[in-house]
This record gives C-alpha cells, sequence and structure tokens, in this order.
C-alpha cells in the first residue's frame, strides 16, 4: 500500500493579509467566502447565462441554465447542478444528471422547483436529446431522472418559463408560445399559457382554461403568486397582436380551478420608450412579491401601469386596482427580472440595468417595504449585462444568476453569492478570537505561537483547536475538532484526508498534495475532487475527500488564509 504522510498545517503558507486596512463587509457586497468554479454558458453575450438558483434546506445551491461547464470541463453540457454550501461543485449529483441528458447542446432550464422529499422538479425546453418536446421532468436527490413522473412535453417553439408548487403537491407551469414559423401573430393561440400538473407529472384535467377573449390577449405567464385562499395571481407578456386596448393586460387572478377571476383588474401595463416618437408598445409582467397586507408588488419592463407613470415596479392593492403610493425608485430604462421578498419586508429587485437615483445601474437594490430606496444594501460598481434570478438563503444571504462575468470587479461567471446584512471582516472575526483567549500584542498575531506548542494561532482558530493552551492533535476520523488528518482508504492508493471548516468565517482554505513537500512548486491544490460536506452545527464543517495517488509516498497539508 502507498504511504500517506500529512505534512502539519503549521508548514502550510501562511498569508495574514495585503497591509491594506480591512473594512467590514457591507450588505450587497460580494461573498468572497462563496466558492466560483469555470462555467462556460451559451448566451447572446458570449457570457454564461444562469436562469436558476434555488437554495436547499441543508445549505446546498442548485443552479440551472443553458451548456453548464463546472471544474474545466469535466461535467460539460450540463443544464443543471448543485452546489455544496461552500459554493463547490456536487460531483455526485453532476453525475446523476449526466447519466440521463446526453450531449443535448439545445437543452435549458429556465424554472425548477424542490419537493420537500428533495426531488427536484426542473422545466425548460429540449431537455432529453431523444425527446426534444419534454419541458418538465423530475430529478431524484441524486440528479438521475425519475421515471415514474409523466414528462410534460409541447410543440417544438414552445417551452416553459415558470413553475411552482401547491401545497397540495400539484404543479403550475407557465408556458411561452412562441411559433417558430411565421406568422408571429400566432393565431394557433386560443388561452392563456397557464397549466396545473398532478403531482406525478399528468395534466389536472380539472383546471379550466383561460381563453384570449376573457384575458383579452394575456397568453404567457411569466410568474405566480398562489394566494392563501387558493387563487392564483399570475403576471406575463404576450405574444398576440391586436390594438393596445386589447392586449395590455399583463396580470390576471385566477379562481382555484383556474377560471378567470373577473372581480380583480384590469392591470393594463404599457412600455414607452421612444416618447419622441409617440410611439407605445406591449409591456410585461416577470416577477411578483406579496406583502404582508395582501398586497402585490410586480416587476418587469413597463413605463405605465393603467395609464400613470411606473417604471418597471409598481405596487397592486387587494382588488388590482394600482397603489399610487408606492414609487419604487426606479428611472426608465430599467427592467425587473427577478424580485424576493425578505422576513422583515424589505425588497430585493434584480434585472438589467436597475437605475435608481442612488446608483449607476448595478442590475440589484433593495426596496423598503413602502418602496424608497434601501441605501445600505449596494453591490458597488455595475456589472455585465444583468441579473436573470435571485433568491434568498436561509441565513438572508442572496444568491443571483445571469449573464454576467464580472461583479463588482471580480470574475464571478454567471451566479454568486452576495451578503445580506453587514458582515464583520474575517480579520475582525480572528481578533475577536483572540482577544477572548486572553492574547494580545505580537502574541495575538496569527502566525504567533504562543503557546509553544507548534501551532500557530491561526490553525487553532482555523480548525477548532484551544488558543488559551497548548493544544496540537489531529482530529479522529469523523471528529469535531483537531489538525487535518489523512487515512489509508483502500489498498489502490486511495487516501482519506478530512479537516475541519470555520464556516461564515471569510477564511480561505486550500487543500492540497505533493510528493515533494521540500519544493514549493510541487504543492498543488485539490481541483476535480468535490469532498463530502458534513455539517456539525452552526459554526463547524467538516470535509472529507478521497484521493488517490500512485506514488510511493504523498503528502497532505491545508493552507490557511486570511484575506
Amino acid at each position: 500500500m502507498k504511504t500517506p504522510r500529512l505534512l502539519a498545517p503549521l508548514t502550510a503558507a501562511l498569508l495574514c493579509g495585503t497591509g491594506v486596512p480591512a473594512t467590514a463587509q457591507t450588505a450587497g457586497s460580494l461573498d468572497l467566502s462563496f466558492g466560483h468554479q469555470f462555467w462556460r454558458g451559451s448566451s447572446p453575450y458570449g457570457t454564461p447565462w444562469v436562469t436558476v438558483v434555488l437554495p436547499a434546506r441543508d445549505g446546498k445551491v442548485y443552479l440551472g441554465g443553458s451548456d453548464i461547464d463546472l471544474l474545466e470541463g469535466t461535467w460539460p453540457g450540463l443544464i443543471i447542478a448543485r452546489l455544496a454550501s461552500d459554493g463547490t461543485l456536487d460531483g455526485s449529483f453532476a453525475s446523476g444528471v449526466a447519466s440521463w441528458l446526453g450531449d443535448n447542446e439545445d437543452a435549458d432550464v429556465y424554472a425548477a422547483a424542490l419537493q420537500p422529499d428533495g426531488k427536484l422538479i426542473i422545466a425548460g425546453e429540449c431537455l432529453l436529446e431523444s425527446a426534444p418536446s419534454v419541458r418538465v421532468l423530475r430529478l431524484n436527490a441524486d440528479g438521475t431522472r425519475d421515471t415514474g413522473f409523466t414528462a410534460r412535453t409541447l410543440p417544438v417553439g414552445d417551452d416553459v418559463r415558470m413553475l411552482a408548487l401547491q401545497e397540495d403537491g400539484k404543479i403550475l407551469i407557465g408556458a411561452e408560445i412562441v411559433s417558430k414559423v411565421p406568422p408571429f401573430d400566432l393565431p394557433r393561440i386560443t388561452t392563456v399559457g397557464i397549466q396545473r400538473l398532478n403531482a406525478d407529472g399528468s395534466q389536472d384535467t380539472g383546471f379550466k382554461s383561460v381563453s384570449l377573449a376573457e384575458s383579452r390577449g394575456f397568453d404567457a405567464a411569466t410568474c405566480v403568486v398562489v394566494l392563501p385562499d387558493g387563487k392564483l395571481l399570475i403576471g406575463g407578456e404576450s405574444y398576440t397582436s391586436g390594438p393596445l386596448s386589447a392586449n395590455g393586460r399583463r396580470c390576471l387572478q385566477l379562481n382555484a380551478d383556474g377560471s378567470l377571476d373577473a372581480s380583480f383588474g384590469p392591470v393594463v401595463v404599457d412600455l414607452d420608450l421612444y416618447q419622441s416618437q409617440g410611439t407605445m408598445r406591449r409591456g410585461s409582467v416577470l416577477a411578483m412579491v406579496r406583502q404582508a397586507d395582501g398586497k402585490v408588488v410586480i416587476g418587469g419592463w413597463f413605463t405605465h401601469v393603467n395609464g400613470s407613470p411606473k417604471n418597471s415596479i409598481a405596487r397592486l392593492n387587494v382588488d388590482g386596482s394600482l397603489d399610487e403610493s408606492f414609487d419604487g425608485g426606479l428611472l426608465k430604462g430599467s427592467q425587473v427580472t427577478s424580485m424576493t421578498q425578505q422576513d422583515d419586508g424589505r425588497i430585493l429587485v434584480a434585472g438589467w440595468s436597475i437605475k435608481t437615483l442612488g446608483t449607476a445601474g448595478a442590475s440589484i437594490a433593495r426596496l423598503e417595504a413602502d418602496g424608497s430606496l434601501d441605501s445600505t444594501f449596494s453591490l458597488g460598481t455595475t456589472i455585465e449585462y444583468g441579473i436573470s434570478t435571485i433568491a434568498l438563503e436561509a441565513d438572508g444571504n442572496v444568491l443571483v444568476g445571469g449573464s454576467f462575468s464580472l461583479l463588482n470587479g471580480a470574475s464571478r461567471r454567471g451566479y454568486a453569492r452576495l451578503l445580506g446584512s453587514d458582515r464583520p471582516t474575517a480579520q475582525d472575526r480572528y481578533a475577536t478570537a483572540a482577544q477572548a483567549a486572553g492574547l494580545s500584542g505580537e502574541a495575538a498575531a496569527p502566525e504567533s505561537v504562543p503557546q509553544g506548542d507548534g501551532v500557530a494561532n491561526l490553525h487553532k482558530y482555523a480548525f477548532n483547536l484551544d488558543m488559551h493552551r497548548a493544544d496540537g492533535g489531529t482530529m479522529s476520523q469523523g471528529g469535531v475538532r483537531g489538525l487535518p488528518s489523512v487515512l489509508p482508504l483502500r489498498a489502490d492508493g486511495t487516501f482519506r484526508f478530512e479537516f475541519l471548516r470555520r464556516r461564515n468565517s471569510g477564511l480561505v482554505y486550500m487543500p492540497q498534495r505533493s510528493t515533494r513537500p521540500d519544493i514549493a512548486s510541487w504543492w498543488s491544490t485539490l481541483t476535480g475532487i468535490a469532498p463530502k460536506i458534513d455539517p456539525i452545527d452552526a459554526t463547524w464543517e467538516r470535509l472529507t475527500y478521497e484521493v488517490k495517488s500512485l506514488q510511493a509516498a504523498t503528502f497532505f497539508r491545508v493552507e490557511v488564509r486570511l484575506p
């Protein structure tokens, strides 16, 4: 059997900052502790296009979009992937997706919903290479296809842009019916593009269809709010033609059986970008959130709602009338693609060039419940192109996806995490721990070894050791404290390498290996290997790598940095 070696973290490179005084990270700034891996995606702008960011209750994150390529080609062509809580790829889920996806360059995921049992429903277009008409699928928790779910199909050229789960397990889908063959006024469209499926994917035949004569031109559902009484508020856009007065409705309320609730509205949304030319076009509603008092905030691309000037965001009263007291603070030219509401009632608004009086168009802003701008939330500089989707994590942080490669000056291709509230820097957190241990002056420096046990302060802080006293033990297998450990796992040269990681600390952990530890250039970071991540508590998690080596001796270490 090959001989594994653990090189104590004491000898790992220790970086304690750049010499520039650090400041606390503010709400809206990029979370640098969230790992980011290469993504090769397809969009009209030559950058990735992420259309789904979906947090799970265990801290993992689902990404959906077009032609995902994570880990530089390890999993080419995926359309859905799962990340661990730190942003690293969950390879077990990716391999499951690869088992059914095939080489399908036309596949796109536009929406996803996670069931309580851990199964994932995805919607989009051309999801199966063998059956291009498939628009809705369900996946098992490991990413494999759930063949017990009836795949939903639509004619080629149509796709599903909206997906929502009801409490009874039924599934709402919003279809975008766009013929690829002229004429583009689509005479074959006769009903609003919302359907309901049973929990097994079969069609719910009891769900009624609303005719275009009833909806007055509304045909493509892009977003939905399920109301407490079972009614459905849907927003969308139109691909039909006709007079503006007959085609401007972009919000409808349906009864629980799918029939039109005629008591709501009407909500007529118009877009006027060229006032000097005296032209108008149909607007769209792409996102909605329901507030605690039952009022609904709508976002999209429009300049007027029911004739009143409103720049891409507005609020409706319970009966569908316009709430004139809500301003939203957006300037003309903003386009809202996604919104979500925090527990405190504040609303996150994202899209393409979200312009306010206080920002240069960073594509995301936060509003108070009354529509006024929350100036404490700021991404900073503008980003390339825009944000397509946002989601809140359980801790209040914000996941964003879209078509960008730079975010606030940092390389982020298609997805990132933003801080939902102010966060102290990693240096601040370390300094607090050192002070609590009674350390001061030089003895409190990250690289200092005041206890004479050979373990630097930073490594004790990073691996749950006692900073008050001599403490340099190695973590036992599956342990909750101690320095990184490595053990032979199989006779083929596979080692088990595991270490603790302090969650949300801002520390950078870089697991490395080498066959010549005395030569700095021979150390390499463990890439292309997805670790198993086991949460321990709110502060700690354990990472386990299975690493195969063909060399006679292999050395491991973890480099810890204070950014």
